[in-house]
């Protein structure tokens, strides 16, 4: 199996050694982790909530930096953002308080 990458080379022959087959070990296709993963939709959805919220962070909401960093154009980027209603950054101004 010289096509299949080194990864899964290594975690076949392990298994082999040990007379359990891939699926057996809790490899790849393991019927015991697949009632414990989410939706890949849902998944993706967190994943690229986190990802939005470090890069917003970590740019201090400069959204030009922010396409640079993430590759991502502009108008996609505020798309994203509006979808997990995540503010790039805060107002500097504070409301005044009512008399």
């Amino acid at each position: 199996p010289l096509h299949l990458p080194v990864n899964i080379r290594i975690h076949a022959a392990r298994a082999s050694v040990s007379g359990k087959t891939p699926v057996d070990s809790g490899g790849y296709g393991s019927p015991s982790n697949i009632g414990e993963l989410p939706e890949l939709r849902d998944f993706r959805e967190g994943l690229e909530e986190k990802y939005l919220q470090n890069l917003i962070g970590q740019t201090k909401g400069n959204m030009k930096k922010a396409c640079v960093v993430s590759g991502l154009s502009r108008s996609r980027l505020y798309a994203l953002l509006k979808k997990h209603e995540i503010r790039p950054f805060h107002s500097l101004v504070t409301p005044t308080q009512a008399p």
